[in-house]
């Protein structure tokens, strides 16, 4: 049990002191998953305030979507389904800005 427990303080030791080394290379992006079985792909490129979205209309059925963010700032998305009566120009326009409340029907998307 002695040994043991030097053997067990000498590889803890050994291993503290070990170098953390970097990797040479960024690795090469995998294909992801869904794209490799065909599904459609959305692709959103951001930066800033500001985002492109070539297309517009994708079928019903799962879609990859790739979020590419171009700017400098932290970004994230979500996905929501309007409710019913609400058009795409009332979501744009529904940003409230300080000390302003979101409309009541932000409340009500899926």
């Amino acid at each position: 049990m002695r040994y043991l427990t030097i053997l067990l303080l000498a590889s803890i030791a050994l291993g503290l002191g070990a170098p953390a080394t970097a990797q040479e290379a960024t690795p090469a992006a995998a294909i992801p998953i869904l794209a490799a079985k065909g599904y459609p792909e959305l692709r959103v490129r951001v930066s800033g305030a500001a985002f492109d979205m070539p297309v517009t209309t994708i079928p019903a059925g799962r879609t990859m979507i790739a979020l590419e963010n171009a700017g400098q700032e932290p970004w994230h998305g979500f996905l929501l389904r309007l409710p019913e009566g609400v058009a795409i120009d009332a979501l744009m326009a529904a940003t409230p800005g300080p000390g302003e409340e979101p409309p009541s029907w932000l409340f009500t998307a899926s």
